[in-house]
């Protein structure tokens, strides 16, 4: 269900909702940028199976990713898929979201009974990485807005 609410900024004489909203979409798109290069490379490090609760794998496939690759790490078997996930993000998105996409092998997105959801554990965020993007998308957009300090009310 989506989070639906009214966003009032005080003390923007000289702002219109116009510039509010350019802001706020820039904002929102390089948050996803910044979850592109500083969250998706987690996702294949040691210990994200835990933290982003990953289903398990067979014994016999990890076995096999061990003898064969010579590493356990996560949503990696040769290295293709992390490699174009990790290449670039296409950004797209409006005053109320923003969307990246990126460049998947298509065994990705072939789901069998019983496979891993791939897709969803590689877009999967801690709420502590939604709390830090949050954080930063405030804090930058305050710092834009308050370039331009007066009393006034705008509603978005």
């Amino acid at each position: 269900m989506p989070v639906r609410g009214t966003i009032t900024y005080v003390g923007m004489d000289g702002m219109k909702k116009a510039d509010i909203r350019r802001l706020v979409k820039q904002e929102l798109l390089d948050s996803v940028d910044f979850w592109h290069s500083e969250f998706l490379p987690m996702h294949f490090k040691r210990g994200a199976k835990q933290k982003y609760g990953y289903k398990d794998r067979e014994k016999r496939y990890n076995e096999r990713k061990r003898r064969k690759k010579g590493h356990t790490r996560p949503l990696e078997f040769s290295g293709q898929m992390k490699r174009e996930l990790l290449r670039r993000v296409r950004l797209t998105g409006t005053s109320k979201k923003a969307t990246g996409s990126m460049s998947a092998p298509r065994y990705m997105y072939k789901y069998q009974p019983g496979q891993p959801d791939k897709a969803s554990e590689v877009t999967a965020v801690t709420q502590r990485e939604l709390q830090q993007m949050a954080f930063q998308m405030d804090r930058k957009l305050q710092k834009k807005m308050n370039r331009n300090r007066k009393k006034r009310t705008v509603r978005v």
